[in-house]
């Protein structure tokens, strides 16, 4: 998966306790008006300029409910909290890849935004989303500690905080998109297949639709890869500081690293609203196979692939030719 590369951020250095009331009756949280406390890690955001971040501090990992205001669940390019009802009747709801404990990672919000307006449409509002992960600061807090279990429970909480948003949106008569790049990508395909209320459209970026083997040989092993020139893997020891953070990534993505060409082939309701983008140099997650390929033309999914595309260049792919397909369907 992507490097985590440092940009412009200044030093996330924290060391005190939290104490949340919890308002959520939702099933796996704190019933309502229990005090959770839990303490916030210290990670060194200025450490992370090749690789992982590093945790300096770890602290044990807490359940934290998540808020049923989905305002506080949206941001914009501004990174402050959305009004849902000023949003314009089409809403493109990203969900950033990484997994990272930071929400509008590497300033991609901004970024993206002006491209959909400058570039895309002007009628759509462009939001990110936040996830439980990034939500939930002893997700990566945990570090070392962090579990199958952890992970699992983290990325279904996501599942559910997207399910949220996109009912309350259409509850008001909102087109919704959901945008998934790297690992929101698979955020997106698992939310199809967990029979999630529908959104509108789907655009799938920098994915792949199967388990790559080759993560789950060498991620448990403390090791990192690339694929050069999208199919020769290679590989990389993490350094020791920096294992705790790479510990909970893996943890993450190998709990939503699927196969898709099998698991999906029972939603194919939802197959005309999907749209993958691919690129043949995706040194992250590798360029696709023949029978990926074969899952894609069998069951007429709409997907674009460029050779010469990087992992990045799929999101702006899928963005041009993605909404230009679903425009077409009205």
């Amino acid at each position: 998966m992507k490097k985590l590369k440092q940009l412009f951020f200044l030093s996330f250095i924290f060391s005190s306790v939290f104490l949340i009331e919890s308002c959520s009756n939702d099933d796996n949280s704190s019933t309502e008006d229990e005090t959770v406390i839990y303490e916030l890690p210290e990670i060194d955001e200025q450490s992370s300029s090749e690789g992982y971040f590093i945790i300096k501090k770890q602290v044990p990992y807490v359940k934290i409910p998540v808020t049923n205001d989905v305002s506080k669940l949206l941001y914009d390019k501004d990174e402050k909290d959305v009004n849902t009802k000023e949003l314009k009747d089409t809403v493109l709801v990203y969900i950033q890849g990484g997994p990272v404990h930071l929400i509008n990672y590497q300033g991609m919000l901004s970024i993206l935004d002006n491209y959909v307006q400058e570039s895309v449409s002007k009628n759509y509002s462009f939001v990110e989303i936040r996830q439980y992960h990034d939500y939930n600061p002893t997700v990566f807090g945990s570090g070392t500690t962090c579990t199958d279990q952890i992970a699992e429970y983290s990325n279904s909480q996501t599942l559910d905080m997207i399910e949220k948003t996109v009912k309350s949106l259409k509850s008001i008569n909102k087109v919704v998109y959901l945008l998934g790049h790297s690992n929101g990508s698979f955020m997106v395909q698992d939310y199809i297949n967990n029979n999630k209320t529908s959104a509108d459209g789907y655009l799938i970026a920098g994915t792949r639709i199967k388990k790559v083997q080759a993560f789950f040989d060498y991620y448990p092993k403390d090791k990192d890869i690339t694929f050069t020139n999208g199919t020769d893997v290679t590989v990389k020891d993490v350094p020791t500081d920096e294992i705790p953070y790479f510990n909970v990534v893996r943890k993450l993505q190998l709990n939503h690293f699927k196969d898709y060409t099998s698991l999906l082939l029972s939603k194919s309701t939802q197959f005309p609203k999907m749209y993958y983008a691919f690129g043949g140099q995706d040194i992250n997650l590798g360029k696709i196979e023949q029978d990926e390929f074969d899952f894609l033309n069998n069951n007429k999914i709409n997907y674009s692939y460029n050779e010469y595309y990087d992992h990045s260049w799929t999101i702006i792919d899928v963005l041009d030719n993605g909404m230009k397909y679903f425009r077409t369907l009205k």
